[in-house]
């Protein structure tokens, strides 16, 4: 089944880059002290990967029943970070 082959790596994928994120927020947190830009780079690559997720039409979605994360990742997260992006430049 290709649910049972695809799911795996989406799930290794999403681990993968929620560390990477993490990482980039402590680094930018130590480097420029600004919780705002660190806070804006998690957001915008995890959101970036769920995107990816939902244009590769992954599994994971419906296989844990989080179809809703698909539709808040297109539509609510973005303006969410949009919102982030304004206020960052406004604070400078």
């Amino acid at each position: 089944m290709l649910s049972d082959l695809s799911v795996p790596s989406d799930v290794g994928i999403l681990i993968a880059v929620f560390l990477i994120s993490i990482v980039f927020f402590i680094l930018i947190l130590l480097i420029k002290k600004s919780f705002l830009n660190a806070l804006l780079s998690i957001s915008l690559l995890n959101n970036l990967i769920f995107i990816f997720l939902i244009i590769s039409h992954s599994l994971i979605f419906v296989e844990y029943r989080i179809q809703w994360l698909q539709y808040f990742s297109i539509f609510i997260w973005p303006v969410i970070n949009i919102y982030l992006i304004i206020k960052l430049f406004l604070k400078k």
